[in-house]
Parts: C-alpha cells; sequence; structure tokens
C-alpha cells in the first residue's frame, strides 16, 4: 500500500527541469528540532527531539539519487511525505515540505529539502559525475 503523498511545494516550481549530472549536493535545512534525520536509500526518517513520539517520513524517488545523466523536474523527487504519532502506525499525510533547486559558491548546484523555520544545514553524500565520463565539465562551483 503506497504511503500518504502529503503537501509539497517546489522551488523554482514544480515543473523545473534539471539535469542530475550537475548535482554536486543534496542537503536538508531544518530547524533544531528535527535535526535528527536517517537515510536508507529510499526514506528520510525525521526524528524530534521535543516530541519523540511524531515521526516524520520523506519517500524519494530513488532514480534521482545515484548519479546518471538524466534530467528530472522537481515534482518527480518526492514521492510521499507523510507522519505517525507513535505508538500507533497510522500513517498522516504531512504538509511544509519545501524541495528548491539551488546554487552556492560551496556547494554548487543543488537539491535542498526544507522544513519549518530552518537553522540547521544537515548535508546528505550524493554520488557525483565519475571521472572518465564524457559530460562536459560540471559548471563551476563559485558563482
Amino acid at each position: 500500500m503506497p504511503h500518504p503523498a502529503g503537501s509539497v511545494t517546489f522551488d523554482p516550481s514544480g515543473s523545473f527541469s534539471f539535469c542530475r549530472g550537475f548535482l554536486g549536493s543534496f542537503e536538508w535545512f531544518v530547524n533544531s528540532d528535527n535535526d535528527n534525520i536517517t537515510f536508507d536509500g529510499e526514506i528520510f526518517t525525521i526524528y524530534s527531539h521535543g516530541f519523540p513520539s511524531i515521526v516524520q517520513y520523506v519517500q524519494i524517488n530513488t532514480a534521482w539519487w545515484p548519479w546518471s545523466s538524466n534530467a528530472y523536474t522537481l515534482d518527480h523527487l518526492v514521492v510521499a511525505y507523510w507522519y505517525v504519532i507513535l505508538p500507533s502506525p497510522v500513517e498522516i499525510p504531512n504538509a511544509g515540505l519545501v524541495v528548491h533547486f539551488l546554487r552556492s559558491a560551496d556547494l554548487g548546484w543543488y537539491v535542498q529539502f526544507q522544513k519549518e523555520l530552518p537553522g540547521v544545514h544537515l548535508p546528505f553524500d550524493i554520488e557525483t559525475e565519475p571521472d572518465n565520463y564524457w559530460l562536459a565539465p560540471v559548471p563551476p562551483r563559485g558563482i
């Protein structure tokens, strides 16, 4: 049974298309209550310090995570966004996730998942192009 889709916002838009090969990084931008995030290769699990019975989940489309030369739109990155209130197993659709496509001098082009009043940056390793790939050089990381 699929997980609840939840409500996700996209910046610049859900139809914004990007080449996965140019992504240099991925990060979460969260508040300090949600800064304990794990990833199993498909689902990010977000634990709350202040409300330990509330556990949030973000299921991604796993096709975009490994490096490739494919193009994706932002609205195809997240498959589902939900939470549970333990000990209940009932999955409740969540809201408030923002998916950004950004560029910075330090990270180059990257995808960021943002939650409520963020202040903490949590980077996750993401594959970059292999040394022997024919792709034109990745645009410089500096702006």
